[in-house]
């Protein structure tokens, strides 16, 4: 696998379906090559509304293993672009993570 310098990955959840790309940028030849891509189908999206949550987080990890297993990268940072409107809160925190391979899920 590719350690992932000068990864980018995006992620679009649309109402029928969640798309991931994943594309490393030459600097040297000023170019944009796609890694890998992945396509799965998104039940959980009604009228650009998330509706189910559940749905949707499988379908985000099925178009991102399939990205990954094409791509053959390990990715940290994702850009996502989601639909309709978002509502959000922000907050501050601390949480230990124990695990080796601090894996939050």
């Amino acid at each position: 696998m590719i350690d992932g310098d000068g990864v980018s990955v995006g992620v679009d959840i649309g109402t029928s379906k969640t798309s991931v790309v994943i594309a490393q940028r030459d600097e040297f030849e000023d170019k944009i090559t796609i890694l890998g891509s992945g396509i799965a189908r998104n039940s959980g999206v009604r009228k650009g509304k998330i509706v189910n949550i559940e749905a949707t987080i499988a379908s985000i990890k099925k178009a991102a293993e399939d990205a990954i297993l094409m791509a053959g990268v390990e990715i940290g940072t994702v850009n996502i672009n989601v639909p309709g409107e978002i509502e959000s809160l922000n907050s501050n925190g601390i949480v230990g993570i124990s695990r080796k391979d601090k894996e939050v899920s």
